[in-house]
């Protein structure tokens, strides 16, 4: 498991924040490391790892840690935002770019962002603490099913029940 304040400095050092048309913000790490970006992958639960070969044999294979959507990457720059330096106010901009293209309702079916980001702060800790189902999650935590599988999905949490 890595330190927030080491992801932090591999973004701030190997990384970038990628803004895109549509909306879509991700991040990228990339090295020639390959356990070191594997172990980005393990301690976040999400994201992606590309392999891109050399084209000389001198030169040693790229590995890209991404994360996949928007959510991802909020996770992602809420863990670092504090341990950031370099690209402390990219990721602040990143924030506010993910907040103004969902504008709460992307995600979340028209709830006011902090109103949802409670409801899924409660499911996050139903996941984690309790053995309940995920349906019972839902309904205690008043957001949809969906949203709880793929918080479990991110936990990477064994539940008791993946089935709607």
């Amino acid at each position: 498991m890595l330190a927030n304040e080491y992801l932090a400095a591999l973004l701030d050092g190997e990384g970038h924040i990628r803004l895109q048309e549509g909306g879509r913000a991700r991040i990228a790490i990339s090295n020639t490391y390959e356990p070191v970006i594997k172990e980005v992958l393990n301690t976040l639960g999400f994201g992606r790892i590309d392999k891109r070969n050399p084209r000389k044999k001198e030169h040693k294979a790229l590995f890209t840690y991404w994360t996949r959507n928007n959510l991802e990457t909020q996770i992602f720059l809420a863990k670092v935002l504090p341990y950031l330096v370099i690209k402390q106010e990219k990721a602040k901009e990143a924030l506010d770019f993910i907040q103004k293209h969902s504008g709460g309702k992307r995600y979340h079916k028209g709830l006011e962002w902090q109103k949802y980001q409670e409801r899924e702060e409660c499911a996050r800790y139903l996941i984690l603490s309790t053995n309940k189902s995920l349906r019972a999650i839902a309904k205690e935590s008043q957001i949809s099913l969906s949203s709880v599988v793929r918080l479990k999905r991110l936990l990477c949490v064994s539940s008791k029940d993946a089935s709607p």
